[in-house]
């Protein structure tokens, strides 16, 4: 890793660790675990939040 690599990736955790400190977890993602935030991330990329809702909560069913 380089270090203009390693210093990019200090900056974006110091960034990280303000915000959160100043602001707290905001729990604006809907899901109820790990596995759904993936899932409805990668979703959202070509689908509309409503169509994402509908399959989470079809996986949800199925036991996924």
């Amino acid at each position: 890793m380089t270090e203009a690599t390693q210093n990019q990736q200090t900056a974006i955790r110091v960034y990280y660790r303000t915000l959160l400190s100043a602001w707290g977890r905001q729990h604006w993602w809907p899901a109820q675990a790990r596995f759904e935030v993936i899932v409805g991330a990668y979703l959202t990329q070509n689908t509309s939040w409503t169509n994402v809702e509908k399959a989470l909560g079809n996986l949800r069913k199925l036991g996924s």
